[in-house]
């Protein structure tokens, strides 16, 4: 009697399976974890029937797994190697698969060009190929900064959920209430409550990846989605859309690019009302303690934006120092919603936009003798900051980020720092300052000059922010080609900073 080329391998060799499905990462991810996450549930005590083979037992040749659940059958098929020639073989020769009943799921392009040719072999027709995209968040990633609104937790879900949850699947069959008995026996499924409501859940499933994230209709559309680094170019192409009123938004996210890059994160958060980057960003831009709330908007229509702040449990608003550079329809959205909060406003200072083109030829510029222009040191600090006319406690905490991040230029005579500009960590020019020695003497106008030069090399806008009556700053920006565009207005609490 022959021996079937499909050899049965037990629990205790699917560790020589998973370090062979680690030298193919990340193809052989799903692999990996369909047996990490069986291991997970035959430790909790459930052993549905799940069975592991090996073609010709040589763990390279990857596994071809039976998954029958409650009569759906299942074949998962991996293979670590590009050469599936063995592993095609022994599908060919195996007595152990019904080819008849079966469906192979999350299956490489290998893999699935493997099946199309055994499948015409047998004379068996693939009815339907679905495809998905892989998401991978990496395993060192800073876990996020979240916060459950007041009532609500997250636990796991009993079984008394079940049919509930079976009941929305869209793609519910036969047999599925059983599916999702079976892993929340096996402890992987999790579920957000509101008192004893169940609003959503998700599963991790038998095989690893997450699934199943499901929210009940009536508790939909309830805040913001957290948008990553990787999303921000989708909303700074929203904001592009929006120039120049928008171009506060575009550059934040810019900045705040170039200072994750740099290696600092200070914890700046982006998040997204209902997900939709056309409904513009909230971002929490805490900086020790001073509680800053960044909202934009790349269209008129604040409603969705207004109703996510209004819902948000994210924002503290009591603790709210300030929203800056807001354009006036954003300063309409939050003077109703601190209104409806019972909050009030303290203050609405106004400043005015100048932004020269990125388009426009550098500046004809030479430094004096003995004079450089150079990126600020850290121990320039404490200098900096005791000459800012609007320090607070931490402020200098804020000029050593700028610094670290290399956002800080400083005009030097020799060793003596006389004079310095910052790009701020919203993307604005800011700061520009020389010491009162060395005043009148044309040092500030030089600075602004060699910085803008800078953005203009790059291809990039020069944006500073000019307050209202300050009249020598705003003829400085237009002696040199800056435009005027429109009003920002920074809305302030007198909130005591932590």
């Amino acid at each position: 009697m022959s021996v079937d080329p499909l050899i049965f391998m037990p629990v205790d060799r699917w560790s020589e399976l998973k370090l062979a499905f680690k030298s193919d990462w990340p193809r052989s991810i799903s692999g990996y974890l369909v047996l990490e996450t069986q291991e997970f549930i035959l430790k909790s005590g459930i052993d549905y029937g799940f069975k592991v083979y090996c073609p010709y037992g040589n763990v390279n040749n990857g596994i071809v797994a039976l998954n029958i659940k409650n009569g759906y059958y299942e074949v998962i098929i991996q293979c670590p190697i590009d050469d599936t020639g063995e592993l095609e073989d022994a599908l060919r020769k195996t007595n152990i698969i019904d080819w008849r009943r079966c469906r192979v799921p999350y299956a490489p392009q290998h893999i699935l060009d493997c099946i199309k040719r055994l499948y015409l072999e047998k004379e068996l027709k693939i009815y339907d190929i679905s495809t998905t995209r892989t998401f991978i968040l990496g395993n060192e990633v800073p876990l996020y900064d979240v916060r459950l609104p007041p009532g609500l937790f997250f636990n796991r879900l009993t079984l008394d959920s079940v049919k509930l949850i079976n009941n929305y699947w869209p793609h519910k069959y036969p047999g599925s209430e059983w599916y999702y008995q079976l892993l929340t026996k096996a402890n992987l499924g999790f579920g957000l409550y509101k008192g004893k409501e169940l609003i959503a859940w998700v599963f991790t499933k038998e095989m690893g990846a997450l699934g199943h994230l499901f929210t009940v209709e009536k508790h939909r559309r309830k805040g913001y989605v957290y948008m990553p680094v990787n999303r921000w170019s989708e909303i700074k192409l929203a904001f592009k859309s929006d120039w120049p009123r928008s171009i506060s938004g575009y550059l934040v996210l810019e900045t705040q690019e170039l200072i994750s890059k740099s290696g600092i994160d200070y914890g700046f958060k982006v998040y997204c009302p209902f997900g939709n980057v056309n409904n513009g960003i909230v971002a929490l831009n805490i900086k020790n303690g001073y509680y800053e709330v960044i909202i934009q908007c790349s269209k008129d229509d604040t409603s969705e934006l207004e109703d996510a702040l209004r819902k948000t449990n994210i924002i503290d608003w009591r603790r709210c120092n300030q929203v800056p550079y807001a354009p006036l329809h954003i300063v309409d959205c939050v003077e109703r919603l601190y209104k409806a909060k019972n909050l009030k406003i303290d203050h609405i200072s106004t400043t005015v936009t100048y932004i020269l083109d990125n388009k426009e030829t550098p500046y004809d510029v030479s430094l004096p003798p003995g004079f450089t222009f150079d990126l600020l040191t850290l121990d320039s600090v404490k200098l900096v900051n005791d000459n800012w006319p609007h320090k607070y406690p931490g402020s200098e905490w804020y000029y050593e980020m700028l610094t670290k991040a290399k956002l800080g230029y400083g005009l030097y005579n020799g060793e003596e720092l006389i004079a310095w500009v910052y790009i701020k960590e919203m993307g604005a020019l800011g700061h520009l300052y020389t010491l009162d020695k060395h005043r009148r003497k044309g040092y500030g106008e030089l600075v602004l000059k060699l910085i803008s030069n800078m953005f203009l090399q790059d291809k990039k806008y020069t944006v500073a922010f000019c307050s209202e009556g300050n009249s020598s700053a705003a003829n400085l920006y237009t002696k040199l080609g800056f435009k005027l565009f429109h009003e920002l207005h920074w809305c302030n609490r007198y909130v005591d900073v932590l």
